[in-house]
C-alpha cells in the first residue's frame, strides 16, 4: 500500500467531491520539494497539517504517545496559495517533463489539484494536506 496526499477541505461544499488520487504526487514529493525550492513557490507539504487528535493518535500509533503532549493546533490555508504552487509545478514540469520520474502521474494529480483548488477558492473554503498511509 502505498502513500497518498489528499486536500482537507475546512468545511464540505454541497455536491462538490473534493478527493483527489494524490498517490505519484506523494511518490514523487522529494523531487516536488526541489523543483518549488527553485520556483520558490511553497512545497506541497508546507501545506501538511492535522487536528492535535490525529497528531496524537499518530504518535500513539508510531509507539510514542503520552497524555501530556503539546500539540499544535490544526492549520488552514489559502485555496489562492496553494494554486500558486500547484500552477507553478504545472508550468515547470509542461516545460521540463524530464524533471520528475513520473511527469504525467504527477501533471494529471495536479489537474486534480488544481480543480478542487480552484472551486475551494470560488467558494472561500480555506484546506490542508493530509497523508493517507
Amino acid at each position: 500500500m502505498s502513500a497518498a496526499l489528499y486536500i482537507v477541505p475546512e468545511k464540505e461544499i454541497a455536491g462538490f467531491d473534493s478527493a483527489v488520487n494524490g498517490k505519484a504526487l506523494s511518490a514523487g514529493e522529494a523531487e516536488l520539494a526541489l523543483i518549488t525550492e527553485k520556483l520558490r513557490v511553497t512545497s506541497l507539504m508546507d501545506f501538511f497539517s492535522q487536528s492535535p487528535a490525529e497528531t496524537i493518535d499518530f504518535i500513539a500509533y508510531q509507539g510514542g504517545a503520552d497524555d501530556d503532549l503539546d500539540v499544535a493546533d490544526e492549520t488552514w490555508f489559502s485555496p489562492a496559495d496553494g494554486l500558486k504552487t500547484t500552477r507553478a509545478l504545472l508550468g515547470y514540469l509542461e516545460e521540463n517533463p524530464d524533471a520528475a520520474s513520473a511527469t504525467h502521474a504527477i501533471t494529471r494529480e495536479l489537474r486534480e489539484f488544481e480543480t478542487v483548488l480552484q472551486k475551494l477558492s470560488d467558494e472561500n473554503v480555506r484546506w490542508h494536506l493530509a497523508v493517507d498511509m
